[in-house]
């Protein structure tokens, strides 16, 4: 007889912890004997639970594996910005040699040219050699313009990684584009 009080007894318990699992889901099971409520982050109140089955640690396995897995994504989070933000910034450092070195060479290229026509006029340089001083200008142009436009690319992308972007940097880049 007494076993079967005891039985009873059990029953009722594992039924009441089911139906306050049901109940409060604001509340998780830490380990037997002990409830947590999530919203608070502390212990609500001391319940011995008689039977859990495993359930109740599994439950808290899986929790702390998903919290894991949540940190861990995260840090990859943190780390990618990271890297693409060192990334950028460096786009940003070369960009700035490109773009001086590019527009010296289109001042060379443009004392080349006038140069070269002199030359013509006086009849020591021919056609050729003009069209080809052309050429290399254009040239240099292209590179030139190239340059700035992955320069002011590279920045956009900084201050976007950074957080830092908004629609007065668009403005700004409009402007250097016209």
């Amino acid at each position: 007889m007494a076993s079967f009080r005891r039985f009873v007894f059990i029953c009722l318990m594992v039924a009441a912890v089911t139906v306050a699992a049901q109940t409060a889901p604001q509340r998780t099971l830490l380990r037997a004997g002990h409830v947590l409520d999530v919203r608070t982050g502390k212990l609500a109140d001391n319940q011995t639970l008689v039977i859990s089955g495993g359930l109740i640690q599994s439950q808290v396995r899986q929790q702390i594996y998903q919290r894991d897995a949540a940190t861990d994504a995260m840090e990859s989070q943190r780390r990618q910005v990271v890297r693409d933000t060192l990334n950028y910034y460096r786009s940003v450092i070369a960009g700035i040699a490109q773009v001086e070195s590019a527009k010296a060479s289109v001042d060379s290229g443009q004392k080349a040219l006038e140069a070269t026509r002199a030359g013509f006029e006086v009849g020591t340089q021919t056609m050729t050699n003009v069209l080809l001083a052309i050429q290399t200008l254009t040239s240099s142009e292209s590179s030139y313009s190239q340059a700035r436009h992955q320069f002011i690319l590279n920045k956009l992308l900084l201050k976007q990684t950074a957080g830092t972007a908004d629609l007065k940097d668009i403005e700004a880049i409009n402007n250097l584009l016209q």
